[in-house]
């Protein structure tokens, strides 16, 4: 796996993670109600999945495949 694809994915994964935190952690100490408190949640895997799918969109542009001849690998 590419190192830039794990590293968007786990980037991902840390802010559902911390989405989810910050709504819970709202709505315990009653600052907010639960539909606002998981509204911060939807926006947060919306922003992700946006950016995610601008990443996989655009991936082949930034990185191109690496091309292996049978003539570079012979000296």
């Amino acid at each position: 796996m590419d190192p830039e694809t794990f590293r968007r994915i786990c980037m991902v994964f840390d802010g559902l993670v911390v989405g989810f935190g910050l709504s819970r952690v709202v709505r315990e100490l009653d600052l907010a109600s639960s539909l606002t408190t998981y509204g911060i949640l939807t926006i947060v895997i919306l922003i992700n999945a946006y950016l995610l799918f601008r990443f996989f969109r655009d991936w082949d542009r930034e990185f191109p495949p690496v091309s292996t001849s049978s003539t570079s690998l012979q000296s």
